[in-house]
């Protein structure tokens, strides 16, 4: 990740060994191992065997790097939970653009129910 000249966060995309230039994985070293429960709970990326995201959707990629975005300035520093959910929603709203498509925020929102109340896993 880094600052770009705007004030901005960019999520530092890498390139695979070997693979070509389109077809890039995201640097998920700084996501949690809840972080990564999460993705896959409500997206289906298991990211520790595809850590390049080669078979991610773009929606699980968004949601990622949203994730990662938060953690690089501070935003998140925790595990991510509804109120960090919520607070996505609400921004998202506020600014009338989906950064991250509703239906994954709502699948995360149940995800971190059933795990909380032990249903699943």
């Amino acid at each position: 990740m880094r600052i770009n000249d705007n004030g901005g966060i960019e999520v530092a995309w890498i390139t695979r060994p070997g693979a070509s230039a389109n077809r890039q994985g995201n640097a998920i070293t700084s996501l949690t191992s809840g972080d990564k429960e999460l993705l896959k709970g409500s997206t289906g990326w298991d990211v520790d065997s595809d850590q390049y995201g080669e078979l991610a959707s773009e929606d699980a990629k968004r949601f990622a790097g949203q994730i990662m975005r938060d953690r690089a300035v501070g935003k998140l520093s925790g595990e991510v939970d509804a109120s960090y959910l919520s607070d996505i929603m609400q921004q998202q709203n506020h600014l009338g653009e989906e950064l991250v498509p509703s239906i994954v925020l709502t699948k995360a929102l149940s995800f971190l129910e059933q795990r909380r109340t032990g249903i699943y896993g």
